[in-house]
């Protein structure tokens, strides 16, 4: 298995297991606010995917770059530019959208676990950036 592939591989397994584990820690939400509990638990599941997502596409690239499969290492290479692509937005709008205004706009906005929600959304995109930044 080459460096590249073992990158990948443990990469994938890292933010997986971080992302995992800090689900499991997130602070709980008053129990009166279930709405709100599932529209966090809905964009917490599109911050994880979007990492997910960089990730399978910074995999994609570095096997394009490989050179292993000559008539589709560009194509892979672009297709893994573009997950990354998708990510970011998919991030951006876990993070900035209309399902996130609306949620700060009432008592949600105000709870430990949006600050939780936005320090993990942070992590994510320092994450899909660093993978980015491998071209």
């Amino acid at each position: 298995m080459t460096k590249t592939a073992e990158f990948g591989r443990w990469t994938r397994s890292l933010t997986l297991a971080g992302l995992i584990s800090g689900f499991i820690a997130a602070p709980a939400m008053a129990e009166d606010d279930k709405a709100a509990q599932m529209q966090l638990h809905h964009l917490h599941l599109m911050i994880n995917h979007s990492v997910e997502m960089a990730a399978e596409g910074a995999n994609l690239m570095m096997l394009g770059q490989m050179g292993m499969a000559k008539d589709a290492d560009q194509k892979t290479i672009e297709h893994g530019k573009a997950m990354i692509g998708h990510a970011k937005q998919m991030l951006d709008q876990a993070l900035s959208g209309d399902a996130m205004k609306k949620l700060h706009d009432g008592d949600a906005g105000k709870s430990s676990q949006m600050a939780y929600t936005h320090k993990l959304g942070e992590s994510a995109k320092a994450y899909i950036n660093e993978l980015e930044a491998m071209k």
